[in-house]
């Protein structure tokens, strides 16, 4: 397969993935927004298909549902990953039930956000 073929493809697939978010890449986007972090879904970045881009930060979020667990798809995940830290971007993996509690997710952001604001308990 041509490799203009083979992105066409993958741009095709990211465009579905983008009609069909699933409830905690919806919950996660709105997070952002709520944040008014600027982020764009699934963002194509030369072969892979990334859940949330945040290009001012050279940062990639993955809302991992369970089959990231398996043999085949966590090896994936690290060859990927290891490709985009070598490109520049950080990756943070977020599990899915984690994606609910808001806290974790200003902790794992944290470190690379430091505008993000932690909730004040009154």
């Amino acid at each position: 397969m041509s490799r203009q073929k083979s992105r066409l493809k993958r741009l095709f697939y990211a465009k579905r993935l983008l009609q069909t978010p699933t409830f905690y890449e919806i919950k996660l986007g709105n997070f952002l927004t709520q944040h008014k972090i600027a982020f764009q879904s699934q963002k194509l970045i030369k072969r892979w298909i990334v859940d949330f881009c945040l290009p001012s930060y050279q940062l990639i979020i993955e809302a991992d549902g369970c089959q990231h667990n398996s043999g085949f798809q966590h090896q994936r995940d690290l060859i990927r990953d290891s490709w985009l830290w070598r490109n520049g971007y950080k990756v943070i993996r977020l599990k899915n039930p984690d994606i609910l509690d808001d806290l974790k997710v200003i902790a794992a952001l944290k470190p690379y956000i430091k505008q993000l604001a932690v909730p004040t308990i009154s």
